[in-house]
């Protein structure tokens, strides 16, 4: 049996639009007139606004390789560095080049750690920048399909079959049975 943990889970922009254009001739269809008709027009919208902000999500970030690869270049320029130093203290074979050798290499050390610190940091920034962006651009959503659910209380088609205590706060309820259960199937 083959492994699916190589496969991520994505939405095509293309049938999720086409989906909600579906939906919104359904409810036109069944409800003209309904206020949940224009709030469907408006998260065709939405989605279509949210598959370009994916887009730019997605789009590498070329500044920030640049820089990732000017980090990685120094570091192969740095380590070429100590190399030669290391010759050629070997090949003078003083004790002062020696030493002047191993506190430079000290050096250079601390100088490639900072280094390789900068560079997995530099490495690890796009996706975390990414990831900020999808971020919010999910609760945007996750509050729009809030606002959504709150404003369908009115459209519960228990209340026909078990209606419940009316209190001064309760929603007016203004459809139907029928309404309600068309609307549920």
């Amino acid at each position: 049996m083959a492994s699916d943990e190589g496969k991520r889970f994505a939405i095509d922009p293309v049938r999720l639009t086409g989906t909600i254009d579906k939906l919104e001739q359904r409810i036109t269809a069944r409800f003209p007139g309904a206020g949940l008709g224009a709030a469907c027009a408006q998260l065709k919208a939405i989605a279509r606004r949210a598959e370009a902000r994916a887009a730019l999500i997605a789009a590498p970030n070329t500044l920030l390789r640049a820089l990732i690869v000017l980090l990685a270049a120094g570091g192969v320029v740095l380590f070429g560095a100590l190399v030669m130093v290391l010759v050629s203290a070997l090949r003078l074979r003083s004790d002062e080049s020696l030493s002047g050798a191993v506190q430079g290499v000290d050096a250079a050390f601390n100088l490639a750690l900072l280094l390789g610190a900068a560079l997995l940091f530099a490495a690890s920034l796009e996706a975390r920048m990414k990831r900020g962006r999808a971020l919010t651009d999910v609760h945007e959503l996750r509050a729009l399909v809030h606002v959504i659910d709150m404003h369908q209380l009115t459209k519960d088609p228990s209340a026909t079959v078990m209606p419940g205590s009316a209190t001064a706060a309760s929603p007016v309820r203004t459809m139907t049975a029928f309404e309600l259960i068309v609307l549920c199937h």
